[in-house]
């Protein structure tokens, strides 16, 4: 992870299985990663989200709102890619 952390601007956590704990379990887990992490890069963690892929896969389980929600978790991935990708679109565009 450090090694990774030194070569991006930006980490997303996303923690799995968020069907299996509780709300105090997955807040616990996510508060001491991001310390764990955060302590060893020497900078702030990024966005941090709790999940379900097998609820997400076989579409049930609670409506996840805010920062868990799936839709908000993809939105996030995608900005950045596009944001990670608008500097070689400029460069392609200006050869």
């Amino acid at each position: 992870m450090e090694s990774i952390g030194k070569q991006v601007q930006d980490l997303i956590l996303v923690i799995n299985k968020a069907d299996r704990t509780s709300d105090p379990e997955r807040e616990a887990a996510t508060k001491f990663t991001r310390e764990v992490l955060e302590k060893r890069l020497h900078r702030p963690m990024g966005e941090v989200f709790e999940v379900s892929a097998a609820e997400r896969m076989e579409n049930r389980g609670p409506l996840r709102i805010g920062k868990n929600c799936w839709r908000v978790c993809i939105a996030s991935l995608q900005t950045r890619v596009e944001i990670s990708f608008a500097p070689l679109a400029t460069e392609v565009s200006s050869a």
